[in-house]
C-alpha cells in the first residue's frame, strides 16, 4: 500500500471546508481491516474520482452517514473543482499510524484512490525519485525481514534509475518500532514514564497499607493470646490475618476500578489518548489488579499473621512484643524507602516543568506572538502567486495588520523538502544536506528574522538566488557567515547554479528535540507553490481584529474556508508529549505526597496512641508543648534525611540522562534539589505538628488517670 496526502478544500453546498485527504491504492480499506458503515471494501477505492469519508465527516457535510453514492466538490492546487462520488462510509475508529502517519498534521478524514491524484498535479505514486510517499509491505507469516530486504533492493537496481541505485539502501522497519523510536523515542519516554509512575504510587500506597497493618497489629496482641488460651491454632490465626489483609486489598481493588471509571475522561484529557471502559478491555485485563490485590494483601498481613502468631500465650496476653525492635526497623526502613520514592517523583516533576518552561519561554530566533496564520487556496501556477500577493496586499493593508507573508511553510515543525549543497569548485560527494523552505519577500519581516548579510528575496534577486542561514554557511566551510555572501552554490541533481543572496541568523523551525540544521529558502515567485498566509497583528482588540481579517478574507476569497491558528499555539504543540508528561509528572507528585503524607498520619496517631501515657508524664514534669512535637518530629529528620542522601545521586543521574536526549536543555542545580527537599520538610513539620500537637495539648490528667 502507498502513500501520500493532500490538503484541499471540500464544499458541499454551503459547507465548506478545508480537509486533510489520503491518497492510497486500492488494498487500503482490506489491508488494514478498516471498519466501513456502508460500501464495499475491496471496490470503493478502485474509480479515479471515488472517495472513501469517515463517519465524522458524513455528518459534518450531510447529517447521515447513509451518503453512498453522493458527492463532494474538492478543489484542486490549480484552483478547478471537481465532484468526487462517495463509494464507501467508515465507522468510528481510533487514531492509529495509517490515518495520521505524520505526528504533527490532523487526522485523514476523507480517502481517495492513487489513480485520481493526478487531480492535484501531483507526482505518480510510481516516481522513484520521491522520498515523501511511504510505502507499507505486509508480510507473508514466516517471511524473514533481511530476505525481504534482499528482495527489494533487487528490485530497485533492477528498475530504479542510476541516481536512486547509487544513493538509497532499503531497510525495514516495522510500525511498531518506528512510532516507537520516532521523534527522539518521545512515546517510548512517555510509556517508561508512565509505567515508572504507576509503579511508584502503587509501591507508596502498598507500604502504607502494610505500615499501618504492623502498627495496628500490636494492639490485637492480648486478642491472639486470648484466642490461643481458648484453643485456637497457630494457622487458624494465619488464616484470619491474611483473610482479613486479602479482604481489605480486594474491596480497595474494587474501589480503585470505580475510580478508574469515574477519572477516565480526566487522564485521558491529559495523554491525548481515549482510554478505554471496563467494559471494552479484554477479560484478561482484571487479572492484573486481582493479582497485585492478593499480593498486596499477603504482603500486608504477612506480618502479624506469622511473627504475632508465634508469640506464647503468657507474652501476648501481657501486650509484650518481643520483636519491637525489628518491627520498628522494618517500619522506618519503609517510611524511608517511601521518602525517597517521593522525592525521586518530585524532583522530576520540577525538572520537566523547568524543562517545559524552557521550551516555550526560549528565543527561537523568530517572533511567534502575534502571528496568525491560515491556509490558503492553492493556484500553484506563476498567475496564481501573483493573485495571491495581490490578496496578501490586500491584507497587509489593514490597520489592525503589521505585516503579512505568503509561504509553503510556517513554524510547525516540518519542511517543504530536502536537498543537498556543495560550493561550485568542490567535490559533489561532500555536499550537505540542508532544509529548504519555500516563503515571500515578507517572510523575514513578518516572523523578524534577524538578517546577519545581505537581504531576504529583494527586488534584484532573480530565480537562482537562495537565502540561507548561518548554520549552513558554517557547514559549507566559512568561519565568518559574511564571508560565504555572493557564492555560487550547487544543489544535487539541479544543473542550475545559485548565489547565496542573503544570510540569516539561525532559528529553530523545528521543535528543540532537534538540533538547528543548515536551512535554505527559495522564493515562491519561482517555485509557485505556497500554503500559508501569516499575518502580524494587533492585539489589544483581538476579537474585532480577528472580525476584519475574516471580513476581509471573505471578501477576497469568497469560495474559500477561512480556519486560522495562532503560531505560538503551533510552536506549543511540537512539545505535547512534554507538556502531557509534565501533568502526569505534576499529578504524580501530588499524588505521591498524598499518599506519604496518609502514611505519616497513620505513624504518628499509632504513635501518639501509644505514647499517651509519655506524653501525659513529661508535661507533668514540665515539657513544652514544641519539645513535645519534636520529640516526634527529631525521627522524620533523620528519614527525610537518609532518603535525601541515598535518593538524589540517582535523581541527578536519572534526569540528567533524561535531558541528555534534548540539544537544547536546562542546567541541573543545586537549588532546584534544595527547592525539592525544603518543601518536603516543611510539609512534613506542618502535618506532623498539627497531629502531634493535638496529643501534646490534651490534659495530661485524662491520660494519666488509669495509672
Amino acid at each position: 500500500y502507498r502513500y501520500d496526502g493532500v490538503t484541499a478544500v471540500v464544499a458541499k453546498g454551503d459547507k465548506i471546508f478545508r480537509e486533510n485527504i489520503q491518497t492510497g491504492d486500492s488494498t487500503l480499506l482490506a489491508m488494514y481491516d478498516l471498519p466501513l458503515l456502508h460500501g464495499n471494501p475491496t471496490t470503493a477505492l478502485v474509480q479515479p474520482n471515488a472517495i472513501v469519508i469517515t463517519k465524522a465527516i458524513a455528518l459534518k457535510y450531510f447529517g447521515k452517514t447513509e451518503v453512498l453514492d453522493e458527492t463532494l466538490s474538492l478543489s484542486s492546487f490549480s484552483g478547478a473543482r471537481q465532484d468526487f462520488v462517495i463509494k464507501g462510509v467508515l465507522d468510528e475508529f481510533p487514531k492509529n499510524s495509517i490515518t495520521n502517519i505524520w505526528h504533527n498534521t490532523e487526522e485523514n478524514q476523507i480517502f481517495m484512490p492513487t489513480n485520481g491524484i493526478t487531480f492535484f498535479n501531483r507526482a505518480s505514486l510510481e516516481n522513484w525519485a520521491s522520498v515523501y510517499i511511504p510505502t507499507y509491505v505486509e508480510l507473508q507469516k514466516g517471511a524473514k525481514k533481511s530476505e525481504v530486504e534482499v528482495a527489494l533492493n533487487q528490485l530497485i537496481n533492477k528498475y530504479a534509475p542510476a541516481s536512486i541505485k547509487e544513493n538509497l539502501a532499503l531497510e525495514l522497519v516495522s510500525l511498531e518500532n518506528y512510532y516507537w523510536e520516532s521523534n527522539q523515542g518521545a512515546v517510548k519516554k512517555m510509556v517508561y514514564a508512565l509505567l515508572g509512575i504507576t509503579f511508584f504510587i502503587l509501591f507508596m500506597a502498598s507500604v502504607n497499607f502494610i505500615n499501618i497493618s504492623i502498627g495496628s497489629s500490636a494492639s490485637r496482641l492480648k486478642e491472639i493470646g486470648i484466642r490461643k488460651l481458648l484453643g485456637s491454632a497457630k494457622r487458624q490465626l494465619i488464616y484470619q490475618f491474611l483473610t482479613e489483609s486479602v479482604a481489605l486489598s480486594l474491596i480497595s481493588m474494587l474501589l480503585s476500578l470505580f475510580f478508574y471509571e469515574i477519572t477516565k475522561p480526566f487522564f485521558s484529557e491529559i495523554l491525548g489518548k481515549k482510554i478505554l471502559s471496563l467494559s471494552d478491555l479484554p477479560p484478561w485485563a482484571i487479572v492484573i489488579p486481582i493479582s497485585i490485590s492478593f499480593l498486596i494483601g499477603l504482603l500486608s498481613g504477612s506480618y502479624p499473621a506469622f511473627v504475632l502468631s508465634s508469640h506464647d500465650s503468657l507474652s501476648a496476653i501481657k501486650g509484650k512484643w518481643k520483636s519491637i525492635k525489628e518491627n520498628l526497623f522494618f517500619k522506618r526502613a519503609l517510611i524511608t524507602t517511601q521518602f525517597g520514592v517521593t522525592i525521586f517523583v518530585f524532583v522530576g516533576a520540577v525538572v520537566i516543568s523547568q524543562q517545559i518552561n524552557y521550551f516555550t519561554s526560549k528565543d527561537l530566533g523568530f517572533d511567534k506572538e502575534s502571528v496568525l496564520s491560515f491556509g490558503l487556496p492553492r493556484d500553484w501556477t506563476p498567475k496564481g502567486v501573483a493573485s495571491m500577493e495581490v490578496i496578501r496586499n490586500e491584507m497587509a493593508r489593514l490597520p489592525q495588520v503589521r505585516e503579512a507573508s505568503l509561504s509553503y511553510e510556517i513554524p510547525s515543525g516540518g519542511y517543504g523538502f530536502s536537498a543537498n549543497l556543495y560550493l561550485v569548485g568542490k567535490d559533489s560527494t561532500q555536499a550537505v544536506s540542508a532544509k529548504f523552505l519555500q516563503t515571500d519577500e515578507k517572510y523575514a519581516e513578518t516572523y523578524q528574522l534577524a538578517m546577519l548579510a545581505g537581504k531576504f528575496f529583494q527586488s534584484q534577486y532573480d530565480s537562482t538566488h537562495l537565502v540561507v542561514t548561518e548554520k549552513t554557511t558554517k557547514v559549507l566551510g566559512f568561519e565568518n557567515a559574511a564571508d560565504a555572501l555572493g557564492q555560487a552554490i550547487k544543489i544535487q541533481n539541479d544543473p542550475r547554479t545559485y548565489h547565496i543572496g542573503g544570510i540569516l541568523k539561525d532559528f529553530h523551525f523545528e521543535s528543540m528535540r532537534e538540533e538547528i540544521t543548515p536551512t535554505a529558502f527559495f522564493n515562491i515567485k519561482f517555485t509557485n507553490t505556497y500554503r500559508f498566509m501569516s499575518l502580524k497583528v494587533e492585539t489589544k482588540d483581538l476579537k474585532n481584529t480577528l472580525a476584519s481579517i475574516e471580513q476581509k478574507f471573505h471578501a477576497l476569497l469568497p469560495d474559500a474556508p477561512f480556519e486560522f491558528s495562532f503560531v505560538d499555539n503551533s510552536v506549543q504543540k511540537l512539545y505535547e508529549n512534554e507538556t502531557r508528561l509534565g501533568k502526569a509528572a505534576q499529578i504524580a507528585t501530588i499524588l505521591a505526597l498524598a499518599i506519604v503524607f496518609l502514611g505519616i498520619l497513620g505513624v504518628v496517631s499509632l504513635a501518639t496512641s501509644r505514647k499517651i501515657k509519655e506524653i501525659g508524664i513529661r508535661k507533668v514534669l514540665g515539657a513544652s508543648i514544641p519539645s513535645i512535637i519534636f520529640l516526634f518530629l527529631k525521627e522524620f529528620f533523620v528519614i527525610i534525611g537518609i532518603a535525601v542522601v541515598v535518593i538524589s545521586p540517582l535523581a541527578y543521574w536519572f534526569m540528567q540522562n533524561w535531558l541528555h536526549s534534548y540539544p537544547y536543555r536546562i542546567n541541573l542545580s543545586v537549588d532546584l534539589f534544595v527547592y525539592v527537599y525544603v518543601t518536603l520538610t516543611l510539609l512534613v513539620c506542618v502535618l506532623v505538628g498539627l497531629q502531634a500537637g493535638k496529643a501534646a495539648v490534651a490534659n495530661p490528667v485524662s491520660s494519666l488517670r488509669s495509672e
